[in-house]
């Protein structure tokens, strides 16, 4: 019962980093005594376990101490650990089948790097030399370069919905590092402009850092964003785009 109260208590401050310190999976991993190499991120919402089936929210069974009992775990292939970039993890407080909350996570996955695009070069044919060239001379160059991307016609198909739960989707994009990404606003009929001191464009750009999320449908499972547009400028070396993913 103290140990019951004294969960509730922490829970009850939003106190995660102290309640993190009886997370026997992170003890676990820390010491590698299970799930070799995989990782896991620290839970900073409330235990998923075990909650009343039929609730929405953290309505919890007082015979059972609240535990994180639900979590997404991943490993990454030997020296690509850091190419794996987690920025969303959290319980669906909505599901309520369950006397366990669901998690779900979003994660950025860096797929190439330098090192293969010297490899791609390198076994491209001697006819090819002009391609190798132009490879080449785009991981040299240390100028910025500005990319204006505008995403339109943008739509999600069978979206799933569960139990009672409402369902009001919408899309973030984003960038990792996130400074590479600007908002813009195209402007009509007017004048080209500077941006930072880069060739002139005709856009207004906002600062960097930023993420772009559409506006949320609700109660939609196949939402469509009809004649939205999202425009992004990402701005930042060649070298820099291949070495991070972007």
């Amino acid at each position: 019962e103290d140990r019951y109260n004294r969960v509730c208590q922490l829970m009850m401050e939003k106190k995660w980093k102290e309640l993190a310190a009886y997370d026997e999976l992170q003890d676990a991993l820390s010491k590698n005594e299970c799930f070799a190499e995989f990782q896991t991120l620290k839970c900073n919402f409330p235990p998923t376990f075990k909650v009343t089936k039929g609730e929405r929210g953290y309505l919890y069974n007082q015979k059972r101490i609240p535990s994180y009992t639900d979590r997404i775990l991943w490993k990454s292939a030997p020296g690509l650990r850091e190419n794996v970039k987690p920025f969303l993890y959290e319980p669906c407080a909505d599901f309520d089948t369950s006397d366990h909350k669901p998690m779900r996570g979003a994660f950025m996955v860096i797929t190439n790097s330098p090192k293969e695009s010297s490899k791609i070069s390198r076994g491209l044919k001697r006819s090819d030399s002009s391609i190798r060239r132009s490879i080449q001379n785009l991981l040299s160059t240390s100028e910025n370069t500005v990319y204006f991307v505008t995403i339109s016609d943008l739509s999600c198909t069978n979206l799933t919905k569960r139990s009672s739960a409402t369902i009001n989707p919408y899309v973030i994009f984003w960038t990792e590092p996130s400074e590479y990404m600007h908002k813009f606003k195209l402007i009509k009929d007017s004048k080209f402009f500077s941006f930072g001191g880069s060739k002139k464009c005709p856009f207004i750009v906002g600062a960097p850092g930023a993420h772009l999320n559409t506006r949320v449908i609700k109660s939609k499972l196949n939402p469509y964003w009809g004649d939205d547009e999202f425009n992004i400028a990402i701005r930042a070396t060649p070298k820099e785009m291949v070495l991070n993913g972007a």
